[in-house]
């Protein structure tokens, strides 16, 4: 994780997040980190409920929005696209967290 969990429980109290957005198979994907690491992977359709659902978790921390998607998420992100024809069935809620766990794995 991108924080301690006493820091998240203080919602993100001097900590400075970083995060990107960029498109992902199920919607919009936004990625959030620390200088530990990751500290949030959010999926939805609007990139301004993303950032609203950032700011609900950590409203205390101080975020910034990179100007470039880094190469590395781009890449994550795409290497996860691929989703087996038996998860296509799946409830979108359901294949959110599949994508959501394949790309928290990508991106260790």
């Amino acid at each position: 994780m991108g924080m301690t969990p006493s820091t998240y429980q203080r919602g993100g109290e001097g900590v400075t997040v970083r995060f990107s957005i960029t498109g992902a198979p199920l919607g919009r994907l936004l990625v959030a980190r620390t200088e530990r690491g990751i500290c949030a992977l959010l999926i939805g359709e609007d990139d301004k409920l993303l950032i609203g659902e950032l700011q609900g978790q950590l409203p205390k921390a101080v975020l910034v929005r990179d100007k470039i998607t880094p190469a590395k998420l781009i890449a994550a992100a795409q290497s996860c696209q691929s989703e087996d024809p038996l998860i296509s069935k799946l409830p979108d809620a359901s294949r959110k967290q599949v994508f959501e766990v394949k790309l928290w794995k990508a991106l260790q």
